[in-house]
Protein backbone atom coordinates (compact mmCIF):
# COMPACT_ATOMS: atom_id res chain seq x y z
CA UNK A 1 0.00 0.00 0.00
CA UNK A 2 2.85 2.34 0.85
CA UNK A 3 4.48 1.67 -2.52
CA UNK A 4 1.21 2.32 -4.34
CA UNK A 5 0.78 5.61 -2.45
CA UNK A 6 4.37 6.68 -3.25
CA UNK A 7 3.89 5.82 -6.94
CA UNK A 8 0.63 7.81 -7.07
CA UNK A 9 2.25 10.73 -5.25
CA UNK A 10 5.26 10.60 -7.62
CA UNK A 11 2.96 10.69 -10.66
CA UNK A 12 1.12 13.72 -9.23
CA UNK A 13 4.40 15.52 -8.55
CA UNK A 14 5.59 14.75 -12.11
CA UNK A 15 2.29 16.02 -13.56
CA UNK A 16 2.49 19.18 -11.43
CA UNK A 17 6.08 19.79 -12.62
CA UNK A 18 5.07 19.40 -16.28
CA UNK A 19 2.09 21.76 -15.86
CA UNK A 20 4.26 24.31 -14.02
CA UNK A 21 6.92 24.17 -16.75
CA UNK A 22 4.31 24.58 -19.52
CA UNK A 23 2.60 27.52 -17.81
CA UNK A 24 5.93 29.21 -17.04
CA UNK A 25 7.05 28.83 -20.67
CA UNK A 26 3.77 30.33 -21.92
CA UNK A 27 4.05 33.29 -19.55
CA UNK A 28 7.69 34.01 -20.38
CA UNK A 29 7.15 33.77 -24.13
CA UNK A 30 4.31 36.29 -23.95
CA UNK A 31 6.52 38.79 -22.07
CA UNK A 32 9.20 39.32 -24.67
CA UNK A 33 10.27 42.92 -25.11
CA UNK A 34 9.68 44.50 -28.50
CA UNK A 35 12.91 45.71 -30.11
CA UNK A 36 11.14 48.12 -32.44
CA UNK A 37 11.48 51.75 -31.42
CA UNK A 38 9.59 53.11 -34.39
CA UNK A 39 10.38 53.85 -38.02
CA UNK A 40 13.84 55.02 -39.03
CA UNK A 41 12.97 58.20 -40.92
CA UNK A 42 16.61 59.33 -40.94
CA UNK A 43 17.43 56.66 -43.54
CA UNK A 44 15.36 58.62 -46.09
CA UNK A 45 17.70 61.62 -45.80
CA UNK A 46 21.14 60.04 -45.32
CA UNK A 47 23.36 60.37 -48.39
CA UNK A 48 24.84 62.89 -50.80
CA UNK A 49 22.36 65.19 -52.50
CA UNK A 50 23.30 67.09 -55.68
CA UNK A 51 21.49 70.24 -56.75
CA UNK A 52 21.54 73.99 -56.60
CA UNK A 53 21.53 76.57 -53.86
CA UNK A 54 19.94 79.99 -53.93
CA UNK A 55 21.67 82.10 -51.32
CA UNK A 56 21.07 85.83 -50.89
CA UNK A 57 20.31 86.24 -54.58
CA UNK A 58 23.23 84.14 -55.90
CA UNK A 59 22.75 80.63 -57.31
CA UNK A 60 25.33 77.86 -57.38
CA UNK A 61 25.56 74.12 -57.95
CA UNK A 62 26.76 72.04 -55.04
CA UNK A 63 26.24 68.92 -52.95
CA UNK A 64 24.89 68.44 -49.46
CA UNK A 65 25.90 65.42 -47.42
CA UNK A 66 23.61 64.24 -44.64
CA UNK A 67 24.91 61.60 -42.25
CA UNK A 68 23.16 59.42 -39.70
CA UNK A 69 23.29 61.00 -36.27
CA UNK A 70 22.69 59.54 -32.85
CA UNK A 71 19.47 57.72 -32.10
CA UNK A 72 16.98 56.17 -34.51
CA UNK A 73 16.06 59.42 -36.26
CA UNK A 74 19.20 61.48 -35.65
CA UNK A 75 20.92 63.29 -38.51
CA UNK A 76 24.12 65.29 -38.81
CA UNK A 77 25.48 67.64 -41.45
CA UNK A 78 29.21 68.34 -41.59
CA UNK A 79 30.15 71.87 -42.65
CA UNK A 80 32.31 74.87 -41.92
CA UNK A 81 31.99 78.37 -40.47
CA UNK A 82 34.26 81.32 -41.19
CA UNK A 83 36.56 81.81 -44.13
CA UNK A 84 40.26 81.89 -44.97
CA UNK A 85 42.48 81.38 -41.93
CA UNK A 86 39.38 81.55 -39.67
CA UNK A 87 37.70 78.51 -41.30
CA UNK A 88 36.57 75.88 -38.78
CA UNK A 89 34.83 72.52 -39.31
CA UNK A 90 31.52 72.05 -37.50
CA UNK A 91 28.77 69.43 -37.35
CA UNK A 92 25.10 70.34 -37.05
CA UNK A 93 22.79 67.83 -35.34
CA UNK A 94 19.10 67.36 -36.05
CA UNK A 95 16.18 64.96 -36.18
CA UNK A 96 14.17 63.42 -39.00
CA UNK A 97 10.45 62.76 -39.08
CA UNK A 98 8.22 61.25 -41.78
CA UNK A 99 9.08 63.56 -44.73
CA UNK A 100 10.93 66.39 -43.01
CA UNK A 101 13.88 67.17 -40.79
CA UNK A 102 14.87 69.91 -38.38
CA UNK A 103 18.24 71.10 -37.14
CA UNK A 104 17.43 73.57 -34.35
CA UNK A 105 19.50 76.74 -33.90
CA UNK A 106 23.07 75.93 -32.97
CA UNK A 107 25.82 78.47 -32.38
CA UNK A 108 29.38 77.88 -33.58
CA UNK A 109 32.55 79.95 -33.30
CA UNK A 110 35.10 80.07 -36.11
CA UNK A 111 38.88 80.03 -35.68
CA UNK A 112 38.96 83.82 -35.15
CA UNK A 113 36.25 83.95 -32.49
CA UNK A 114 33.39 85.07 -34.75
CA UNK A 115 29.99 83.62 -33.81
CA UNK A 116 27.51 82.00 -36.22
CA UNK A 117 24.05 80.72 -35.36
CA UNK A 118 22.71 78.20 -37.87
CA UNK A 119 19.42 76.38 -38.25
CA UNK A 120 18.30 74.05 -41.03
CA UNK A 121 14.90 72.64 -41.90
CA UNK A 122 13.95 70.53 -44.86
CA UNK A 123 11.40 68.40 -46.62
CA UNK A 124 11.44 65.44 -48.95
CA UNK A 125 8.88 65.49 -51.75
CA UNK A 126 9.22 62.30 -53.80
CA UNK A 127 12.94 62.16 -54.56
CA UNK A 128 13.55 65.92 -54.22
CA UNK A 129 15.09 67.35 -51.06
CA UNK A 130 14.57 71.01 -50.19
CA UNK A 131 16.59 72.41 -47.29
CA UNK A 132 16.53 75.96 -45.94
CA UNK A 133 19.52 77.15 -43.91
CA UNK A 134 19.33 80.35 -41.88
CA UNK A 135 22.53 81.95 -40.60
CA UNK A 136 22.84 84.88 -38.23
CA UNK A 137 25.64 86.49 -36.27
CA UNK A 138 28.83 87.20 -38.19
CA UNK A 139 26.90 86.41 -41.40
CA UNK A 140 23.19 86.96 -42.01
CA UNK A 141 21.73 84.90 -44.84
CA UNK A 142 19.00 82.48 -45.82
CA UNK A 143 19.93 79.80 -48.36
CA UNK A 144 17.66 77.27 -50.05
CA UNK A 145 19.09 74.03 -51.46
CA UNK A 146 17.07 71.83 -53.86
CA UNK A 147 18.50 68.50 -55.03
CA UNK A 148 18.27 64.75 -55.54
CA UNK A 149 20.47 61.77 -54.58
Amino acid sequence: MKQKLLKLLGNKIMLAAIVTFTVTTAILSSCTKSSSSGPNYAALFVGTWTGSTLCSGATGNNTVTIDAGSGTNGLSIPGTVGSGSCLKSVTENGTASATSFNFPSQTFTDGCGNSYTLSVSGTLNGSTLTAVTTASGSVNATCTFTGTK
